[in-house]
């Protein structure tokens, strides 16, 4: 007892002296592709066709929007972490950049492909990547999305011929806007739109796609892609992504009602944009911001400070239901990293996402000191 309860003591402390250090408090994470191998990874040795031959490709074929005419290499251009990432040209249409787990005979899982570590089922809640837009990309107004993170899901027992046996397929909206600067995107398991249903129904939290309790969101993940929609401002345009990331968040995150996390920091304008999806059906709650320098899920709600026009009124209606807000009036000197929380004003729950400010900030979230990692699963 009295050991068990000195390590909660030495826990809690570490994770203090983290929180004030800016460091994020991961559990376990997992990287899906970090690109720093420098290779663009086959799946099809024998196919030509770079949608099916390449494990990350430009999709060409979207059925709706497309053709999207294209290219793909892993470049030392930029990176976010690393050396490396994913560089994907497009020559007309939009970028629709899939991640395709399909070795000619059978759809895999995308866990099947993590670059290093070991998977552990029913764990792992959240995928966080991080992508450098093309210029020209502008937000929507009135709560709409201009871009698509589209996943697919397969039962334990489906068949593995098809990416969505005994699954289905969802959509997470974004919106998002060119900053010359890595945008941050968390996918969680609240979609905002299940293939055949009306645009206006909130989905809800699907933690368990296939309906198996022992299998989740990303246990179940194969295909998935991120498509930007609408026309690019000029050809080729370039996009980039790096660090796509498992992770394992433990914290109370209200993802009821605050999903689709994503944001941003642009030095040159000192300004610190962060958007999300509200539930559907509150068209009426606004949400408000919070702000620290060290975790806020620690440090508490009621220690962070309020953000400069804090309190975000939904702009759109039912499925028109993306929120966003950005200031440039914090003072970011000297600060590594800033934290800021969103909460609803009818919950005590709230969300978070840690935004990078210097590159040391990008280097320490996207890979944890590892002598801290042991410590505080």
């Amino acid at each position: 007892m009295r050991i068990q309860f000195f390590l909660n003591f030495i826990r809690r402390f570490l994770l203090i002296i983290l929180g004030a250090l800016s460091f994020p408090v991961f559990s376990d994470s997992l990287v899906l592709s970090s690109f720093d191998d420098g290779i663009l990874k086959v799946v099809q040795p024998n196919q030509t066709n770079p949608s099916s031959r390449y494990l990350w490709n430009q999709y060409e074929g979207d059925p709706t929007e497309g053709p999207d005419p294209g290219s793909e290499i892993v470049t030392n251009e930029t990176s976010f972490s690393g050396g490396y990432s994913l560089k994907v040209t497009i020559d007309s249409g939009n970028a629709y950049t899939q991640f395709y787990p399909n070795n000619g005979s059978t759809w895999g899982n995308s866990r099947d492909y993590i670059d290093s570590g070991s998977w552990e089922f029913n764990k792992y809640n959240r995928l966080r990547f991080w992508v450098k837009l093309p210029p020209g990309v502008v937000k929507k107004g009135n709560g709409q999305a201009n871009a698509h993170f589209g996943t697919y899901f397969r039962s334990s027992t489906g068949d593995t011929k098809s990416p969505e046996s005994g699954g289905q397929h969802y959509y997470h909206y974004l919106n998002l806007e060119s900053t010359g600067e890595w945008h941050q995107i968390i996918i969680d398991t609240h979609p905002s739109h299940a293939r055949g249903a009306n645009g206006g129904v909130e989905q809800g939290n699907r933690e368990y796609p296939t309906g198996e309790s022992n299998y989740n969101y990303f246990d179940a993940m194969t295909r998935f892609y991120f498509d930007l929609l609408g026309s690019l401002s000029s050809y080729p345009s370039s996009i980039f992504y790096d660090n796509f990331e498992y992770y394992e968040e433990k914290n109370p995150e209200n993802i009821d009602q605050i999903y689709n996390l994503n944001g941003v920091y642009v030095p040159s304008e000192n300004k610190i944009s962060i958007g999300w999806m509200r539930d559907k059906n509150e068209n009426s709650v606004k949400h408000e911001v919070k702000y620290s320098y060290s975790d806020i899920f620690i440090a508490g709600w009621d220690n962070a400070s309020v953000a400069p026009n804090g309190v975000v009124t939904p702009p759109g209606w039912q499925g028109y239901n993306g929120m966003n807000w950005s200031t440039t009036d914090i003072n970011v000197e000297g600060k590594s990293a800033i934290f800021i929380a969103i909460k609803p004003q009818n919950s005590s729950l709230f969300r978070q996402i840690r935004i990078p400010i210097s590159g040391t900030a990008a280097q320490s979230l996207a890979q944890p000191p590892a002598s801290f990692r042991a410590i505080i699963r």
